[in-house]
């Protein structure tokens, strides 16, 4: 159970916590169904007190960057109901008046004031950060240092957003501070907070007026001004003490005299020339004391605007300059504050002066910040290539200079999404042109993924185009080494090998060549002998000198390269055939010859030195393999005997002498030799180092023949025509010729046991009429014809067709 009760604390602490930080970036207003905020941090804090809160978001519908505004009104809870209700009134009625203003100068409003039970939220385009932020964090380890160049060029974009208030929109600040000065992504500073904006109440056509009130003593401190930044004239009219609200006849010169201090907490690390502690007492007894305290303070101040700054902090208006003046000081003439200028203004140039300024740009950029240059410059470079593609080859230098000098990821954030569509314009060539010059740069600044999906596709596409071949095959090499071994193997090399093949360019062709020999080391062994050499020998126009030479070029390469390898078949069959027409070439000259022939005795030695091993290996092989016969052969103890030894015991002789020409003795003797070394075999005991010995039976004892005694075939055969004669007229069999055969047949039969097998003989019928001596129907056994019937016929049956031989025939016969 304590488990159980652990783990659900921990889920309802994860629960509660989550939707914490939910509410806390999404505090249930209308404006998050149309936006996504990405970020819970907030980016800045901005207006009276600082109580927006801008986050980072992105357009649902468009996917496009913004920023949301947020003011949660739980974070007024401290302040009383009236002062509370005041400051929300106070702060919608600031943001109204923000969405109605449209200058580049000020902060544009995407989406309006939505009011919701739990906050107050507006959507704006995208911004890095306020001044108030910069000013307060200077200490902060992420602060954001101003250059120069960006402090002068935004007080420059201040004097025209405040022109363009008192001119055209009749429209006094009235609180101009580090907290209504919001800098957008592209590093602009913009005019925010209206919340104390006094509006024209004069009739049209009449001279504007503006009336203000004074500072309320009984309003919360964030429901005023900020007091060190406002123009004494708010606090002339009331004395000390008093709480009677006056309304002040102002002029827009209060905001000049807020812009005064305003540049002077720039350049005294945030502090303004007075600092009243947001104390009404001191702000009334102080505002004519103003010219004491800065005297003090303009020791900090650049020396072009000191000056300029100790009149716009005069305590009598009419002695304030006009913003015309403030704009043409030699403090704004800068180069570098110029060059923005006139990036904003481009839509009113002719593209004639465009050309002539893009020239020049490169010569300037060193000496902009890394900041101003990919959030100032960059975009207005990439919207000036959309809609103006003719000054693409003049603006390209200025944006590979850049892409030069930040960091990868800088590059793949601000750079690459511009220069994306560049890579694929094909007219005009001079912008595919600077891509192949620089890019060696650009690889080094691009990720695999760009490499694969921007830069190849953009070197291809230029292989196919002769006016920018060589240049391409120029910077092929640097490309290789990023790519993926088949990218080039499918795409760069078939273009290569056709550019070698197909132009008519002598020095492109050369350079082919070349490109191959530097992009041999990001091949494998198979390409190059497979497509890379072959190649060489279908070349046209072998007979010129740069052609061969760069032919022997890729051969030393591709021979030298240990990974590569060449076979010394291959070099013996198709490399050093094509190699030696190319020696007699009439156009080589004694260096080239001796560089040639140098090569082809290289290759040559390998082909010797390979060929010499391979043949020793397998001598030595063969040396082997008769090594190990003979030591089979030389077994110890015998158990592997010579072909002699094995063959002598056939040779030996029997106790009995056989008669050669006795094919039954043969047999029985072959039957005794072949088992005798069998058995002598059979009794030695095996050799085994271990284990116990296996006891075989003894061999059977050989077989006695009986001793052969050879018989007089004349004396059987007169006896058997004797004993023939007293038979009867039909005999049926003959005992005596089957005791003989009998005698025979076991004595054959018995010499074959244990070793050859022979047929057993049979008669055939009939007998053998053609000779006369047999007679009296006596069958003669015919051991060449086997008999079919499986069983012994009858030895005679024509015995009655035989005439029996009268005594002149047995004397004839024995005479």
């Amino acid at each position: 159970m304590d488990v159980l009760s652990r783990l659900r604390a921990s889920v309802q602490a994860t629960v509660s916590t989550t939707v914490s930080q939910i509410s806390h970036a999404l505090p249930g207003n209308p404006v998050f169904r149309e936006y996504d905020i990405v970020s819970q941090t907030p980016i800045c804090s901005a207006g009276p007190g600082l109580f927006w809160k801008a986050y980072a978001a992105k357009k649902k519908s468009t996917s496009q960057d913004a920023a949301v505004f947020v003011l949660e009104k739980k974070c007024l809870d401290p302040f009383s109901k009236r002062d509370k209700e005041f400051m929300i009134e106070l702060l919608k009625k600031g943001i109204i008046q923000l969405t109605r203003l449209r200058h580049p100068g000020v902060l544009t409003v995407q989406h309006p004031l939505e009011d919701s039970r739990e906050s107050l939220a507006f959507a704006t385009e995208p911004v890095m950060t306020c001044l108030a932020d910069v000013i307060d964090d200077q200490s902060s380890v992420d602060k954001i240092d101003f250059s120069p160049v960006e402090i002068k060029y935004g007080l420059y974009q201040l004097c025209n957003s405040l022109m363009f208030l008192h001119r055209e929109a009749k429209i006094v600040h009235g609180n101009i501070s580090p907290n209504s000065i919001v800098i957008d992504a592209k590093g602009t500073w913009k005019l925010f907070g209206f919340d104390f904006c006094c509006l024209n109440s004069s009739p049209a056509g009449q001279s504007p007026l503006w009336n203000a009130k004074e500072p309320d003593r009984d309003l919360a401190v964030a429901a005023q001004p900020n007091l060190d930044y406002l123009a004494p004239e708010f606090g002339r009219n009331k004395g000390i003490g008093s709480v009677q609200e006056t309304n002040v006849s102002i002029s827009p010169s209060v905001d000049l005299y807020s812009l005064g201090c305003l540049i002077v907490s720039l350049f005294n690390e945030g502090k303004p020339p007075v600092s009243y502690d947001d104390d009404f007492e001191m702000f009334y007894k102080r505002v004519g004391m103003i010219n004491i305290a800065t005297s003090r303070i303009l020791s900090s101040i650049p020396e072009g605007i000191r000056d300029l700054v100790y009149s716009l902090l005069s305590t009598h208006p009419e002695q304030r300059p006009e913003l015309d003046f403030i704009t043409q000081i030699n403090y704004f003439e800068d180069p570098c504050v110029k060059t923005l200028i006139y990036l904003d203004t481009l839509f009113q140039r002719e593209n004639l002066h465009k050309s002539q300024f893009f020239r020049s740009l490169p010569d300037l950029l060193p000496q902009f910040s890394t900041r101003i240059k990919l959030c100032r410059i960059v975009p207005c470079l990439d919207i000036e290539c959309k809609g103006t593609p003719a000054m693409v080859p003049f603006i390209l230098p200025s944006l590979i200079s850049i892409a030069k000098e930040v960091s990868s990821d800088e590059y793949d954030k601000f750079m690459l999404p511009g220069l994306r569509g560049l890579m694929k314009m094909t007219e005009p060539v001079q912008v595919s042109l600077l891509f192949l010059k620089n890019l060696e740069s650009l690889l080094d600044k691009s990720s695999i993924d760009s490499v694969k999906c921007d830069l190849t596709p953009l070197v291809a596409r230029c292989l196919d185009q002769p006016s920018l071949a060589e240049a391409c095959l120029a910077a092929l090499p640097k490309l290789s080494s990023k790519l993926d071994f088949p990218i080039l193997r499918s795409t760069l090399l078939p273009k290569i090998k056709k550019l070698c093949m197909d132009s008519d360019n002598l020095s492109l062709r050369v350079q082919g060549l070349l490109s191959l020999a530097k992009i041999l080391d990001h091949l494998d062994k198979w390409t190059v002998l497979d497509e890379v050499l072959p190649l060489l020998n279908q070349l046209p126009g072998k007979n010129q000198s740069a052609i061969i030479m760069a032919c022997v070029g890729i051969y030393r390469l591709a021979f030298e390269q240990p990974k590569l390898g060449i076979p010394k078949e291959y070099l013996a069959t198709k490399v050093l055939p094509a190699l030696w027409p190319m020696t007699v070439e009439p156009g080589l000259n004694l260096v080239q010859l001796e560089a040639l022939i140098q090569l082809i005795r290289d290759m040559s030695s390998k082909v010797e030195t390979a060929q010499k091993l391979t043949l020793k290996s397998s001598m030595d092989i063969s040396l082997e393999h008769k090594k190990i016969l003979d030591e089979t052969f030389k077994a110890p103890n015998g158990l592997v005997q010579k072909p002699e030894t094995i063959s002598k015991p056939l040779r030996g002789t029997t106790t009995t002498t056989l008669s050669a020409k006795d094919p039954s003795t043969i047999m029985a003797t072959a039957g005794q030799t072949l088992e005798n070394p069998m058995r002598s075999s059979m009794e030695k005991p095996a050799r085994q180092p271990t284990g116990p010995t296996l006891t075989l039976p003894p061999a059977p004892a050989p077989m006695k023949l009986p001793p052969y005694t050879p018989k007089d075939l004349t004396s059987s055969l007169i006896n058997s025509n004797l004993k023939n004669l007293s038979l009867s007229h039909k005999p049926t069999s003959d005992p005596a010729i089957f005791s003989n055969y009998s005698s025979h047949t076991s004595l054959l039969g018995s010499q074959v046991t244990n070793s050859f097998v022979q047929p057993r003989p049979v008669f055939n019928q009939g007998g053998f009429e053609d000779i006369p001596l047999l007679g009296s129907g006596v069958a003669q056994p015919n051991f060449m014809k086997p008999n079919t019937t499986g069983r012994y016929m009858p030895l005679s049956q024509n015995s009655n067709n035989l005439n029996s031989l009268s005594k002149k025939d047995m004397d004839d016969l024995l005479s």
